[in-house]
């Protein structure tokens, strides 16, 4: 049955026809709930109408729906339109491999990686239970060198006859009576002996059609070759492989895995799938495995999408195929990316750009989420699964992963790019940049140190300690793996990033050495280290064997993107260099802050302006009288606490030697502010009068993190102290000057405390089920169990003036309401209104308060102006020949 454009089948609006086959034509579809494309697959109508097979088709497809693997497309469920049947199905773009072996064999460097995911994929399902039957080229899909496999087990639970096309990939499947004796299920061109006999199919049959698509790849001519179907088959049966087609250069651990999962005898075959991948993994390790001669017709499939228009632009019409690999006398190319006009650099702070190590993908920080620039797409598209507040994007080495820190659960993640779910390695407060080795180990910065752990997780191990508030920046292993390369920055608050030096440390002897003042220092195969000061990209010569600098620095590159200059952030120079020699940087000034404005909000969610002046603010917090705000703003000098008049819309910072000030709080006076500084070796909890009159008075200091919470009326401190690793715990301290005493101490995080309008509660967020959950304690503690508020999942605590009621954000973003009588639940949950999306948000205090009156809260709106400068990333290809040109060692 065919199907038109716009036509829909539930709730999915067809877009147009992809293909069609023995098993059905495939569309491409929206899915008009989820707002995603997707590829249906419509079944043919002798299977639709066939209830037998309809039955056994179900329950195989819940199996199959069950997969998940990066390298396996998703079967997302099955669709029923009046007499119409459909798969719905993960919509994987680009070509197919036997599209790419069209013209010929491809390069032994690009099929032995395609062949080590394929490889991966099968033994996922296998190990899972679930075995393919139809493995061959048209049903692989290739990314930018990421594999996506089709059609897993589909021919079991399908079961259909009707080959059309060409009799290499002809389904040739005859009764519907399963899989036992008598039936054939598969391609012809693939199949395995006992496939073609008939005789039962498992593991081994996708083992044998593995290396077919392997030899195809290979040589670009498929493993048996015949007129018909029946001379095929015969020729599985009783033929032999050409070896003679192989590379000539191939190794031979290649060849001996070929012949193992080609044998006609299951017994001699490899006996799992996973045995052929870890020879595969040995060969593509070993050097021998890099063929110097031997090159397919499809080496200019990996030409990025950057050279691509360097050609354009170039007309450089010959020799194109051979640009996969740029040539040691080509000059360096730059073009430059530009964002759309509403897209943003976020956290821009930390690094921004990252590019793989091919020099094919360019991942960047944007709108709160990842992007990746490949070379098959006109623009960028956000990476699913990176959502909130990313950071820090780096690849792995095969460029199959991207490890990034998320601010908003301080946690160290990877994510499959090929699709998947994000996986947490290390609870963190802050990543100082991070590196991926080739070991799979990741390293990276944090406030205590410099920790690895393995790309797979585990427990992080700490390398190197840092005392009196020194971080350490972008950690990397200097070949040997015996010495590190690291930005290290000394004191906490301070904002002269340049002020920070270019260290290397031995491992075994810890001895360390300051090779220049700069930051960001990146080691380079070249035998570089390149740094930045200012906006400049300095390169110095080095000898990584006796760890010293060779020669004088020289500027090699002008105009990159300045950090911001808020403490804790890393004060990245925001470039990344491939090891193909590619280099993308962030250029000029950052963008201007935001223009968000302060608004009152009803329980209905309609706002209304409480100020005309329109500036980044972030986390108000009304005071006692509720004629002031106070309110942190963020502007060209950094981040500040300033006060607010309501009446006049005045507005004044209260800057203490411009270092940063956050989590403000009001004394129930109504005459000082009680917020946080950064100072040059710790962490402080200051008062200061609201007028600025006097200078602030520390009223508790430590090295530790520390984020004022709320003041009780009689003047009680609640504050939280700690790092975001699950050691933050909620201390309490008078005003008057006493000491300070924990409140609740756990393993969990515990942040976010706010007392009741009697004081006598502390409201707060804790993980200690696994997510942020919002809790009740009553104060002075009694030992009494916190009652649990929040339904399935909260945050940002805050009660009504009379205690009546709590608010909370939940996980969907929306701002939830509690009735409460002492302490306690008393009443139904209701949700208010949409806060995600329309107002400003914060992970680690509320990021709204309420009128004194209970009336309306005081919100942020997120901006909804455009970006007056587009930005921007700089690519130079062949640019480690040009480093080298400039700098010689």
């Amino acid at each position: 049955m065919t199907l038109s454009a716009g036509k829909a089948l539930g709730h999915y609006e067809v877009i147009t026809l992809i293909g069609a086959g023995g098993m059905g034509e495939v569309y491409r579809a929206r899915d008009t709930r989820l707002g995603r494309e997707v590829a249906l697959k419509i079944l043919p109508d002798a299977f639709a109408t066939d209830a037998d097979r309809l039955v056994r088709f179900e329950r195989e497809a819940r199996v199959l729906a069950a997969l998940n693997h990066p390298n396996i497309a998703t079967l997302h469920g099955v669709e029923e339109s009046g007499p119409v049947k459909a798969l719905v199905l993960e919509l994987v773009d680009g070509p197919t491999l036997a599209e790419l072996l069209v013209t010929g064999a491809l390069p032994v460097s690009q099929a032995l990686p395609i062949a080590e995911q394929v490889a991966e994929a099968v033994e996922a399902a296998h190990a899972a239970g679930v075995v393919h039957r139809d493995l061959k080229p048209a049903n692989i899909k290739v990314q930018n060198s990421r594999v996506k496999v089709l059609d897993f087990g589909l021919a079991k639970a399908m079961d259909v006859v009707e080959p059309r096309g060409h009799l290499s990939n002809s389904p040739t499947m005859t009764t519907p009576a399963g899989t036992g004796y008598g039936v054939i299920l598969g391609t012809a061109g693939y199949m395995s002996p006992e496939q073609a006999r008939g005789e039962p199919v498992d593991e081994q049959a996708d083992i044998w059609a593995f290396g077919c698509v392997l030899f195809e790849a290979l040589t670009g001519r498929p493993v048996f070759q015949g007129r018909s179907v029946s001379d095929i088959i015969a020729a599985i049966l009783r033929g032999e492989p050409d070896w003679s087609l192989l590379p000539p250069q191939l190794h031979p651990r290649i060849r001996l895995l070929l012949e193992r999962c080609l044998e006609k005898n299951k017994g001699s075959r490899y006996h799992a799938i996973a045995d052929a991948r870890v020879d595969l993994q040995r060969a593509i390790a070993d050097p021998k495995s890099a063929p110097t001669s031997a090159r397919g017709t499809h080496a200019s499939y990996a030409i990025p999408w950057y050279w691509v228009a360097a050609v354009a632009v170039l007309s450089v019409v010959a020799g194109v195929a051979v640009w996969s690999r740029a040539p040691r006398d080509l000059p360096v190319r730059r073009f430059t990316d530009v964002l759309p006009q509403d897209r943003a650099f976020t956290n821009q702070g930390h690094p921004l750009v990252a590019i793989s190590a091919d020099g094919s993908l360019i991942a960047y920080v944007a709108d709160r989420r990842i992007f990746l620039r490949s070379q098959d797409r006109v623009e960028a598209v956000a990476l699913p699964g990176t959502e909130g507040a990313p950071s820090t994007p780096f690849f792995s080495p095969d460029g199959r992963f991207i490890g990034y820190f998320d601010f908003t659960d301080g946690e160290l993640r990877r994510i499959p790019l090929g699709g998947g779910t994000p996986v947490g390695l290390a609870k963190v407060t802050n990543v100082f940049g991070a590196s991926w080795d080739a070991n799979d180990t990741i390293l990276y910065g944090a406030d205590t140190g410099i920790w690895k752990i393995s790309a797979t997780g585990g427990t992080p191990e700490q390398l190197v300690r840092m005392e009196g508030g020194a971080r350490p920046h972008r950690p990397q292993f200097l070949p040997g793996g015996e010495s590190l390369l690291f930005t290290l920055r000394s004191g906490v608050g301070s904002s002269l990033w340049d002020e920070s030096q270019i260290v290397v440390q031995s491992l075994r002897t810890g001895e360390r050495k300051v090779i220049r003042a700069g930051r960001d220092g990146r080691y380079l195969p070249t035998g570089h280290i390149v740094y930045a000061m200012n906006a400049t990209l300095f390169a110095i010569g080095f000898d990584a064997a006796r760890l010293e600098a060779i020669g004088a620095p020289i500027p090699v590159v002008e105009g990159l993107r300045l950090p911001t200059p808020f403490p804790g952030m890393t004060g990245s120079a925001n470039y990344d260099v491939s090891a193909a020699g590619v280099l993308v940087y962030v250029r000029g000034a950052a963008q201007p802050p935001v223009a968000r404005q302060l608004v009152a909000v009803d329980r209905k969610g309609v706002a209304e302006p409480l100020v005309t002046e329109r500036r980044d603010y972030w986390r108000p917090r009304v005071s006692p009288d509720g004629t002031r705000l106070a309110v942190e703003v963020v502007d060209d000098r950094g981040e500040h606490v300033w006060t607010v008049n309501l009446a006049d819309g005045n507005a004044s910072p209260l800057e203490v030697d411009g270092l940063r000030s956050v989590f403000s709080a009001w004394t129930p006076d109504g005459r000082f502010v009680i917020f946080r500084l950064d100072s040059s070796d710790r962490y402080g909890i200051y008062q200061q009068p609201a007028d600025g009159s006097e200078a602030p008075r520390l009223l508790h200091g430590a090295t530790e993190d520390l984020m004022p919470g709320d003041v009780s009326r009689d003047g009680v401190l609640v504050f939280a102290a700690g790092e975001q690793t699950g050691r933050r715990s909620i201390w309490t301290m008078p005003l008057t000057g006493s000491q300070a005493t924990p409140f609740l101490q756990t393993p969990a995080l515990e942040h976010m405390p706010v007392f009741s309008g009697d004081g006598k509660w502390i409201a707060y967020a804790s993980n200690e089920t696994g997510r942020s959950e919002i809790y009740v304690r009553a104060y002075p503690s009694t030992g009494a169990p916190a009652r649990t508020i929040s339904e399935d999942g909260g945050t940002a605590p805050l009660w009504s003036p009379d205690g009546t009621e709590l608010f909370y954000r939940n996980p969907a973003g929306s701002l939830v309401a509690v009735p409460m009588r002492e302490g306690a639940r008393a009443g139904r949950t209701q949700e208010l209104f949409r806060v995600q999306g329309r107002f400003r948000t914060s992970g680690n205090a509320a990021a709204y308060d309420i009128e004194r009156n209970g009336r309306r809260f005081i919100m942020v709106t997120e901006p909804d102006n455009p970006r007056p400068v587009r930005e921007q990333i700089t690519v130079a290809v062949n640019w480690l020949d040009e480093l080298k040109r400039l700098v010689p060692r």
